[in-house]
């Protein structure tokens, strides 16, 4: 993967294949979220297609840091990227990932 994810920015043609794959899960992270809403266990909010567009977005650059490193470690990207997204889809977390 490190090879495929190094090309993405020099290469027009793996940046769209990469967007392309990227953007096949929106439709169904989407309809998760917008189930969840319709259970009672997440609150209404940004529209489900938007929401589930840029929380692949981060898990795009998350990707990126887990495969070439950064200032945080894995467990730190890791605990973050839970809190962005329970926080995102079921409102306010205790920045651990437990929602309060």
């Amino acid at each position: 993967m490190g090879e495929t994810t190094a090309a993405i920015p020099c290469s027009d043609a793996v940046r769209q294949l990469w967007d392309q794959a990227r953007l096949s899960f929106v439709d169904s992270v989407a309809a998760m979220i917008r189930a969840e809403r319709a259970s009672g266990a997440a609150p209404d909010g940004l529209d489900p297609d938007v929401l589930a567009a840029v929380l692949l977005e981060v898990n795009d650059r998350l990707l990126e840091r887990l495969t070439f490193g950064g200032p945080l470690s894995r467990r730190q990207l890791a605990d973050g990227a839970a809190t962005v997204w329970l926080g995102a889809v079921y409102g306010i977390t205790d920045g651990s990932g437990n929602v309060v």
